[in-house]
């Protein structure tokens, strides 16, 4: 019997917020939900090979707990915040 499992990625996070997955977002979003992960549990999260979102081929996506996806939400809505007033500025 196989578990179900509530993990995500970054990817998932803008996908849940209808947000498209731009690498001008996803990379520095993603740095920093790195960092207060590995702030919060002492650890990086785990990584996984899947298929790359917005290109062929693959790449080793971190993988979060459901526990965590406050927190990443949070930070994507920050990160989404600040390119939207940055894109004002131009």
């Amino acid at each position: 019997m196989s578990e179900i499992s509530n993990d995500f990625t970054l990817i998932d996070v803008f996908r849940s917020l209808q947000m498209e997955p731009l690498k001008e977002s996803t990379w520095p979003a993603g740095a920093a939900c790195r960092e207060l992960y590995r702030s919060t549990y002492g650890c990086l999260p785990d990584k996984e090979l899947r298929k790359k979102t917005n290109a062929e081929g693959s790449h080793c996506f971190a993988i979060y707990p459901q526990e965590f996806f406050n927190a990443a939400t949070g930070i994507v809505q920050q990160y989404a915040r600040e390119r939207e007033r940055q894109m004002r500025l131009i």
